[in-house]
């Protein structure tokens, strides 16, 4: 019972930093990837460029998929559909890692042989931040908040696993299950609809509230190592016009909403 009150305190810690990073600049991208473009302003390689480029087009792609699910919950249409954007959130979250985990290889110049693993990667990223005496960085001190989503998009994409939605009148509820049909999602209760199955508006959002936490530590870490001052201002690419806003964000900053409000009166139980 402890551990998943640390677990809900935690998750309702990194909600309310999603809000809070949507909130401050009504979903503005410069305000998004702030500390990316700072790191982005200190780094000469191009190759790690054009993965960060990479990584905010995926996040992108992530933000308008949310824009579509909403469309298809308000207006019932077809609920097969929604499983496939579930099943694309998935693999597009992977990939962001990915891309990340390639730009911390480059940045830190370790070996491309013998190959290194995720796991080891944030070995090695730990060591550098226990040489340093730095702060902690939570996200980057354990892998753990990472496992289950690799997890889940490994069995839909090497797997044979298969996300289903339910139809809801208001909601986007879903599960995956193997191929023997037993549930691969086992998470904590505020997720949940009921029995097995979960809402997909709640979990979206915590999971990138992790995904957004662990880029803004990874970047500011880079920086600190590189002497760098993250409260420099940022300068943007050449050619890209970071002015924007992140597509849906009301939509994202509602969910966010709803999602700590489930939290909280999950952490009513425990009082």
């Amino acid at each position: 019972m402890e551990k998943e009150m640390v677990q809900l305190k935690d998750d309702l810690t990194l909600v309310q930093y999603l809000e809070e990073l949507f909130e401050k600049g009504n979903g503005e991208i410069q305000v998004i990837h702030e500390a990316m473009y700072k790191f982005i302003a200190i780094n000469n390689n191009e190759i790690i460029d054009d993965h960060l480029k990479a990584v905010r087009q995926e996040l992108a792609k992530i933000y308008i998929l949310v824009g579509r699910m909403q469309e298809g919950k308000i207006n019932q249409t077809d609920f097969r559909y929604t499983s496939l954007d579930i099943e694309l959130f998935f693999v597009k979250y992977r990939t962001v890692i990915d891309h990340i985990i390639e730009s911390i290889k480059l940045y830190f110049e370790i070996p491309p042989k013998p190959r290194k693993n995720l796991w080891e990667i944030f070995e090695i990223l730990n060591k550098k931040i226990e040489e340093h005496q730095l702060e902690d960085y939570p996200l980057l001190k354990s892998s753990l908040w990472f496992k289950d989503i690799a997890n889940y998009r490994n069995g839909l994409v090497h797997g044979g696993s298969n996300c289903m939605v339910f139809k809801h009148d208001t909601e986007i509820i879903f599960q995956i299950f193997d191929l023997n049909f037993d549930n691969i999602i086992n998470d904590l209760e505020y997720l949940k609809y009921e029995k097995n199955v979960y809402y997909f508006r709640y979990f979206l959002v915590v999971y990138m509230a992790y995904l957004h936490y662990f880029l803004n530590d990874i970047f500011n870490l880079m920086i600190t190592l590189n002497g760098g001052n993250i409260k420099s201002q940022p300068q943007f690419i050449e050619n890209e016009m970071p002015f924007g806003t992140i597509d849906n964000s009301d939509i994202i900053k509602s969910w966010c909403k709803d999602c700590i409000n489930a939290i909280e009166q999950e952490l009513t139980k425990f009082n």
